[in-house]
């Protein structure tokens, strides 16, 4: 399953070489020249704390259901080799119980597997979605703070470091992930002292 997701983190990187772009709303006469900036999506997304954040959760999650899957399989395998020892001695009514077991777990693990495969796709893409659109946001910022008239992501023949600005994307949106993480640490803080709060008062 890792190897899976580490080709989808692949995918994702290649689908983020998308070609949009920023605009500051400015109006320039035809002889004012445009300014025009660069984004590398693959170095974006390396750098980003919040994609590292989701990659990591969804990978915990997708080994928490490979393991939970490896564990059905075995003991399917031991109730196979259970029927085994059991022929010749077992009842057929015994053996056909233990049949219906085995054909159970079979079962039950296409699903999972089927199931687990569905969520990685849904959950990369959904992550994908979520840091794109806040990619996009970000060089509205600066497009914005910097009156850029242009920023452009995806491959190009030729960007010059002069009109690089993929660090500067990486940077605003790491400051902005880590000030909402502070504000969600703080508020699930302030929740669980009120209820610590009110148990004391119940108790009382």
């Amino acid at each position: 399953m890792k190897k899976q997701l580490s080709l989808f983190a692949l995918t994702l990187a290649a689908s983020a070489s998308f070609g949009f772009s920023a605009y500051a709303e400015t109006e320039k006469s035809p002889a004012e020249t445009i300014t025009i900036r660069f984004v590398d999506p693959y170095k974006v997304l390396n750098g980003l704390d919040q994609w590292k954040d989701k990659t990591a959760t969804i990978q915990a999650e997708i080994d928490s259901r490979a393991k939970n899957i490896e564990t059905m399989k075995i003991n399917g395998q031991k109730k196979q080799e259970q029927m085994q020892n059991m022929r010749g001695t077992a009842s057929d009514n015994a053996l056909e119980k233990v049949q219906k077991e085995i054909l159970q777990l079979s079962n039950e693990v296409r699903f999972e597997e089927e199931a687990l495969q569905n969520f990685a796709q849904n959950a990369m893409q959904k992550a994908q979605m979520e840091i794109l659109q806040a990619i996009e946001e970000a060089t509205a910022i600066l497009a914005s703070e910097r009156n850029i008239d242009l920023i452009q992501a995806g491959p190009v023949l030729f960007a010059s470091p002069k009109i690089d600005i993929t660090s500067d994307v990486v940077a605003l949106m790491n400051e902005q992930y880590s000030h909402k993480k502070l504000a969600k640490n703080s508020a699930s803080k302030e929740t669980t002292k009120l209820a610590h709060a009110d148990n004391k008062t119940t108790k009382a």
